[in-house]
């Protein structure tokens, strides 16, 4: 359970962030506003599509054979469109709630829980599709609930991301490096497009039947309703590393001083080296 003295931070938090978020230009808040209600609500709208195909009784074969590239796609998205748009999401302070008399499980939890805030689209579709698998008469009851570990692994994972990006990004050359290969990363999808010889081995890898060992392909088994020991050990056994991978990233943050980072990694009066040129 969370704390009270947690609780009572996390609404300090939201109220300053509230408060700083009216006093903005009201011209620039409308603006966002609106994107913002059109952008979500066309991930409504999507959600509701995913969901009414979902829970058709006499759906295509091909529909199911695609779930665990779509649970790829959305894995993908919910670890690297933060990142490559530069928005982290709400997070806290973690190294000024330290003088707080609260346990570090309790402030993991909280940043594993604020992870949300980066991939609302994902939560929304995956809503839509619980839905969808839930009045399907052809699924298992149970099957949905394949989809909770999934989120879960996911907001492990975006945790230890964010923390390893921060401490990443404070240094100076890792820096560079780290922006470099989110450019490549995100040219790559482009490059595969625009050569024709890689189409055809793009379209096999998303149609071809992937290993049950991933966590996606273990995730769409599972909701399809074909329960197996292998794709529950598989799916449990990657939520455990995102655990660890995600406190140890946290833990690792606590120890880490981002002032001290950036006055380091501030250019001095030298001239500059062949390696930053």
């Amino acid at each position: 359970m969370i704390s009270r003295q947690t609780r009572a931070i996390v609404w300090a938090q939201w109220c300053s962030t509230r408060n700083r978020f009216f006093r903005a230009n009201r011209a620039g808040t409308a603006f966002t506003t609106v994107l913002g209600v059109i952008w979500y609500g066309a991930f409504c709208y999507l959600a509701v599509m995913v969901a009414f195909l979902l829970s058709n009784p006499d759906e295509p074969a091909s529909l199911r054979n695609a779930l665990p590239a779509a649970f790829l796609i959305c894995f993908l998205y919910w670890q690297l469109i933060p990142v490559l748009s530069a928005s982290m999401g709400s997070s806290l302070d973690i190294r000024k709630l330290l003088v707080y008399p609260v346990q570090r499980r309790d402030l993991f939890r909280l940043e594993v829980v604020l992870r949300t805030s980066t991939s609302v689209e994902m939560l929304l579709l995956l809503t839509g599709a619980g839905i969808g698998l839930l009045l399907n008469p052809k699924v298992s009851r149970w099957a949905p609930l394949a989809l909770l570990p999934f989120v879960a692994f996911n907001l492990l994972c975006s945790a230890g991301v964010r923390d390893l990006l921060v401490r990443l990004l404070a240094r100076k050359r890792v820096r560079e490096i780290v922006v470099f290969l989110l450019v490549l990363a995100a040219a790559l999808p482009q490059a595969l497009l625009l050569t024709g010889g890689s189409r055809g081995r793009v379209r096999q890898f998303f149609s071809s039947e992937s290993s049950a060992a991933w966590p996606w392909t273990a995730t769409a088994r599972l909701a399809e309703g074909e329960f197996s020991w292998l794709s529950v050990s598989a799916l449990f056994a990657w939520l455990a590393a995102a655990y660890v991978f995600g406190r140890w990233q946290f833990e690792r943050g606590l120890s880490f001083d981002l002032s001290e980072a950036t006055a380091r990694s501030a250019p001095s009066a030298r001239a500059a080296s062949r390696l930053e040129w």
